[in-house]
């Protein structure tokens, strides 16, 4: 079985270089982030009923998408309630620069969309997995 990587996640998110990032020059989200994110994915899929096939944050199963967009809506709302701390409008010289603001929208759209992949195939492989444990592989 393969596991999900720190790699894994920036390839998803299209974070792997600074090229990557034009305004910012530089990688988003740093390893340490992702790693948290990737813990906060690891509690969040245990707390979902039924409580069946926990997982550990350095072994999240690789062979799905469910852990890349637990570990995306994590990173987004990390960046997100980070980002709104420091949202202020520029004003100069007839310009108004609001770039946070962008991004903190679309963020705010970005993790519903997550989230509700996120759960749905959650709820689907521990429902599987809770009804395999009971009744044994069928077919």
């Amino acid at each position: 079985m393969s596991f999900l990587t720190v790699d894994d996640v920036r390839s998803y998110i299209w974070d792997r270089t600074a090229q990557d990032n034009e305004i910012e020059m530089d990688l988003v989200f740093s390893s340490e982030e992702i790693m948290r994110a990737m813990t906060s994915a690891a509690r969040e899929y245990n707390s979902i009923p039924p409580f069946v096939a926990q997982v550990t944050d350095s072994q999240l199963p690789g062979d799905t998408n469910m852990f890349l967009d637990a570990v995306v809506m994590f990173l987004y709302i990390s960046r997100m309630s980070r980002m709104q701390r420091n949202d202020i409008q520029y004003d100069g010289g007839g310009a108004t620069v609001e770039l946070e603001k962008k991004q903190i929208e679309y963020m705010k759209e970005m993790i519903p969309f997550h989230q509700q992949r996120f759960k749905e195939a959650a709820s689907a492989r521990k429902t599987f997995t809770n009804l395999r444990s009971c009744f044994g592989r069928i077919g």
